[in-house]
Formats: structure tokens, sequence, C-alpha cells
């Protein structure tokens, strides 16, 4: 089995190939999301500028950058996620990255004493709409309704200690 490590430091090295990789169905969601069009290096040098706590996904055996992903404070105590995932992610390594979400999940309560997290994602994303719920503890909170660039629905899920 391949395994993974955690870097608790995010660089322009980790986030270039993973934004040149990202796939189809996460481009369009950052452009639903930000406005944006989509430019992997515009996209790198953003995420690495948000304030936040950021972490990076590795493939230990290759050094190679998987994900990254990282949370932006909207209000004390509430945080929204953001993550971006290379195919790679998903067909050699979901079980190693669905615990080091759920391990920075709980870092995120403990050490950012978090009471709420939240993601948002395409409505019509079934396939992360349903890893949020089974395997990271996500509760959908609701849709709004053409809240997209093209009018997309937009999902709302959170994970709160209160």
């Amino acid at each position: 089995m391949r395994t993974i490590n955690l870097l608790e430091t995010l660089t322009l090295h980790e986030l270039r190939p993973i934004c040149h990789d990202l796939p189809k169905e996460e481009r369009e969601q950052y452009e639903a999301l930000s406005g944006e069009e989509y430019d992997p290096d515009v996209m790198a040098a953003v995420m690495l500028l948000i304030p936040g706590p950021k972490w990076c996904i590795v493939a230990a055996d290759a050094d190679e950058p998987l994900a990254a992903g990282g949370y932006t404070q909207e209000r004390p105590g509430v945080w929204r996620s953001w993550m971006l995932a290379r195919p790679a992610c998903w067909t050699d390594f979901a079980e190693g990255v669905t615990n080091v979400c759920n391990g920075v999940m709980e870092m995120m309560f403990f050490d950012f004493k978090a009471h709420r997290l939240e993601t948002l994602c395409l409505a019509d994303r079934s396939q992360a709409r349903r890893w949020y719920e089974r395997h990271l503890g996500l509760q959908c909170e609701g849709i709004m309704h053409g809240a997209g660039k093209g009018k997309e629905d937009i999902a709302v899920y959170a994970k709160t200690r209160i």
C-alpha cells in the first residue's frame, strides 16, 4: 500500500503541479465560486496568499504533491475549507487522504478553537457530496440556488462543535 505524508507548510513548488493537474469539475467549481476564469498559475499564487492554516499531502514514495488545502477564517470560531486535489489523490490514496482530512478538522477544532467548519461545493458534484457526508461527517445545510457565477446551485456543508 502506498503511503502519504502531511506537510504543514505549503509552497508554490507543491501547489503548481496540483493546480496544473486539477480535474475539470474542480476547475469549474473554482470558477463558479470565485467568479474568475481558471488559470493554474494564478490559482497557485492566490491559494498560497490566502490567510489561514494550509497543508499539503504528498505521496511518500515519490515526494509527489497530491492535494493541498486549508481554512480561511470567516469570523471568530468559523472557518471555511478549501482543497485542491489531483486525480491520483482519489484513485490511489483515498483512505489516507480521508484520514488526513479528518485529522486536520480535529486540529481546527482543538488548536484553532473552531466551533464551525464550512465547505461549499457545486450542488451537482454528487461524488464530492457523498464523501463530505459519509467520510468527513459534514452535514448538508442547504442549497444556495443560483449562487454561482453562471447561476449554478451551491451546496453548503458544515461540521459543528457547539
